[in-house]
């Protein structure tokens, strides 16, 4: 009777168990997704490298947000320095491929669509930014021009 108890305590205990990693990476996923579908909190030193601007200086922005830039692709562009989503919409593309091969990087194939992209987050056109990345594969542009 005592090892029949114990037997079914266990299985209890590992049916919760389980139980409760999957609710705990539902839970995960769904931060995530809502992470990535509101816009992104504005930080109180306004740096996504978690440096504060100087007086009369933009602070930095989340150039990650980019399709094609990562980490190391954004602080590549800050350091020849282009720190916010004007800027590189503004830049010309030999501009950026200067400032991407002096981190000793060679490979940026969205390169093209990043001033579109980054354009649309200047202006705050959420809408039209989420719209563009949607149609993009490998920061390409699917959408054939007309």
């Amino acid at each position: 009777m005592v090892v029949w108890f114990i037997g079914q305590s266990l299985v209890f205990i590992l049916l919760a168990f389980v139980l409760g990693i999957i609710v705990g990476r539902l839970t995960a996923r769904r931060g995530k997704l809502e992470e990535t579908i509101s816009p992104a909190p504005e930080k109180s030193n306004g740096a996504a490298g978690g440096k504060a601007a100087k007086p009369g200086e933009k602070a930095d922005e989340e150039l990650e947000r980019i399709e094609g830039i990562g980490p190391k692709m954004a602080d590549a562009l800050r350091a020849a320095g282009i720190r916010t989503f004007a800027q590189l919409a503004d830049a010309d593309d030999d501009t950026k491929r200067r400032a991407v091969n002096a981190a000793g990087m060679t490979f940026a194939p969205s390169l093209v669509t990043w001033s579109r992209q980054a354009r649309l987050l200047a202006d705050g056109d959420e809408e039209a930014f989420a719209e563009l990345t949607a149609r993009l594969i490998a920061g390409r542009d699917t959408e054939v021009a007309r």
